[in-house]
């Protein structure tokens, strides 16, 4: 992992808003990338370098180069391997005890950082992996690749899975289970697919007393005709008012009819 500058820079304006030194934070090649001191920015720090060669906390008592100033230099890990340094500008008596909180409060943030960045692209991957789940409507095994992706998700899509659609401005209000996959396709409609009956049966139960519009699919693998079944399910409830089932077997002669009926048009 290489140090970002704009992270750098972001991290050195958070921390000299309570510390009153200077503080740079150079690369894994003793560059500065970021400093409260712009004019610094892209200059070899020769401290950083024996810093990171030494792979300790140095002391500079003394300033060196045209830019170079006493203070203290701090080799930032991430993972065990050293990324760069982090320097705050200063006499080493009195910046030396603020050293060990920047050096600590730098490598937290940098992590803060690379799992958030983790995690919006494993949410992104996921995302992109439902949505072309849900475009199934034959048999699974006919797709290798996706079943490898799912694989490496540890995701079963050859496992028959219930696709429920709830249909309402209150869907925020209603509580997912953490092994079951959400995501909302529009304001007001949200998706959810889970392996379980007893699962939705809990959400029939949410839906009903929040007032939430609710379709769910019989238990398939082809997630397509699964979707289309709990959208159709909620059309056909709104047509023919049947007391808000939920279940597309339970809808399904209905739909019969009314397609019939279509055809002969």
């Amino acid at each position: 992992m290489k140090l970002d500058p704009y992270l750098a820079q972001s991290i050195v304006d958070k921390m000299m808003k309570t510390i009153p030194y200077n503080i740079n934070i150079m690369n894994e090649k003793g560059y500065i990338i970021a400093s409260g001191d712009k004019a610094r920015i892209n200059t070899l720090h020769v401290g950083a370098i024996d810093s990171i060669d030494s792979d300790r906390i140095l002391p500079m008592i003394q300033s060196y180069g045209i830019h170079g100033q006493p203070g203290v230099n701090m080799p930032v890990k991430f993972k065990e391997q050293t990324i760069g340094v982090v320097g705050i500008t200063g006499d080493p008596n009195t910046v030396a005890p603020l050293a060990s909180l920047l050096k600590v409060s730098t490598e937290l943030l940098i992590s803060q950082n690379y799992n958030n960045q983790m995690q919006t692209q494993y949410k992104n991957r996921l995302n992109r992996f439902l949505y072309q789940w849900l475009e199934i409507t034959d048999d699974t095994s006919k797709y290798p690749e996706l079943i490898a992706e799912g694989n490496s998700l540890n995701i079963d899509i050859q496992e028959p899975r219930f696709v429920l659609v709830a249909l309402s401005d209150h869907n925020s209000d209603l509580q997912y289970n953490d092994n079951d996959f959400v995501f909302s396709t529009a304001p007001n409609k949200m998706i959810i697919i889970t392996l379980h009956h007893h699962l939705v049966n809990q959400y029939i139960e949410q839906c009903k007393k929040l007032k939430i519009k609710l379709g769910i699919s019989t238990k398939t693998t082809r997630l397509g005709i699964a979707l289309q079944q709990a959208q159709r399910t909620i059309y056909i409830n709104d047509i023919f008012k049947l007391d808000n089932l939920t279940y597309y077997k339970d809808v399904l002669f209905t739909d019969q009819l009314l397609n019939d009926n279509l055809e002969r048009v």
